[in-house]
């Protein structure tokens, strides 16, 4: 990834670039980036950076080498969550051809839409022993180049308990010229002591500024004030809001269909069969577009709670076009958020942990509508 195709995160890009020049960049490096503020586009500027030289990189950039064609070099390895059996099952080679794919069309994408091109279904991708140890085994030869060699673990989130474990090994005692660079977007569920032997650096949200110019260059000169204040601070955001109408549509009326049958509970008993109806009709889609949906709920109630507080300016009206914000903030308030909000979040936990998404679906279903019935 150049560094002028990375939004933002001007700050951290010079640090990180005085670390190479100043060869005091550390074996082991955790970029934690909460919501698409660019941790892997970093993550890939930084190892090539350490493989080729500052200086090749800004030759190649200013010479508009295809960035496909430098980041093939042999001593720049991935780690990346995988599912165990895709439903074409793709061999390793058809597995690094689609990640190649991914990193240059969709750098800022997330585990959820890396996993829909795999075509996962109901997995969930981790990142298992096995993988580990073929890094492992690539990164302890010697380097193609004769320099250094760069692993990035993108999702380490996703690392399973064996799997941190043996990575905690390599990283305690790291081959000769070798840097690895891990990307998370919950550093809370990796190990302590796996954290603690790396570098943390918190991505923050990037600049408005650097938003709206990033904007421009892709001609997008119309509603630029309703975008950037959506996107707080993340390009991935954006992409997703210019992108992805057809799922932010599909989203918001899985959601109006909850909240009809919800709201008539009291009126006719038939609406608790919609409820349950509709409960199964979420569990009958993938798995992460069920952790999709469930946090774009999440983020509803984020912005209906502003609205019950007056704070109207923060929201953004415009994207949630189809679903009656007003009306929904009035059953949103201080006695119900945090049960709600917790409700949510374990939702998603759940779904995580591969549990019976009908069980799953239908109690929280149910659950919402009695929290949304609490009076203020």
């Amino acid at each position: 990834m150049y560094t002028g195709n990375i939004v933002g995160q001007n700050l951290i890009k010079k640090q990180l670039h005085k670390m190479v020049v100043e060869e005091t960049y550390p074996q082991s490096q955790i970029l934690i980036d909460n919501n698409g503020y660019g941790g892997l586009p970093l993550a890939i500027n930084n190892g090539l950076n350490l493989i080729y030289g500052l200086e090749k990189m800004k030759e190649y950039e200013k010479n508009k080498i295809p960035f496909s064609n430098i980041v093939n070099h042999p001593d720049l390895h991935f780690a990346y969550p995988c599912i165990s059996k895709s439903k074409t099952n793709s061999t390793n080679t058809d597995l690094l051809s689609s990640w190649r794919d991914f990193i240059i069309s969709s750098p800022y994408g997330d585990i959820y839409e890396w996993l829909k091109l795999l075509e996962s279904g109901n997995k969930q991708g981790i990142i298992n022993v096995d993988e580990v140890i073929k890094i492992q085994k690539k990164i302890s030869l010697k380097s193609h180049s004769g320099g250094n060699k760069v692993l990035i673990i993108w999702g380490a989130e996703k690392l399973n308990p064996q799997a941190s474990n043996k990575l905690l090994k390599i990283i305690e005692e790291p081959p000769e010229k070798s840097y690895f660079i891990l990307v998370t977007e919950k550093s809370s569920v990796l190990l302590p002591t796996l954290i603690s032997r790396c570098q943390k650096i918190k991505l923050p949200p990037i600049e408005v500024e650097e938003i709206e110019k990033a904007l421009k260059k892709l001609n997008m000169n119309s509603n630029l004030t309703e975008i950037i204040k959506f996107s707080k601070g993340s390009w991935r955001k954006v992409l997703n809001d210019i992108n992805n109408k057809e799922e932010k549509d599909r989203f918001e009326n899985y959601l109006n269909n909850f909240l009809n049958a919800s709201f008539n509970i009291k009126k006719s008993k038939k609406a608790i069969i919609d409820l349950l109806n509709w409960s199964e009709s979420i569990a009958s889609l993938e798995r992460e577009e069920q952790k999709e949906f469930i946090k774009y709920v999440l983020e509803v109630i984020r912005q209906c709670l502003l609205i019950s507080y007056n704070s109207t300016q923060l929201v953004d009206f415009q994207y949630f076009k189809n679903v009656n914000l007003k009306n929904l903030s009035a059953h949103i308030h201080s006695k119900n958020i945090l049960e709600i909000t917790t409700l949510l979040e374990e939702t998603i936990y759940f779904l995580e942990r591969n549990g019976n998404s009908k069980i799953i679906l239908s109690s929280f279903s149910i659950e919402l509508v009695r929290l949304l019935n609490v009076k203020e």
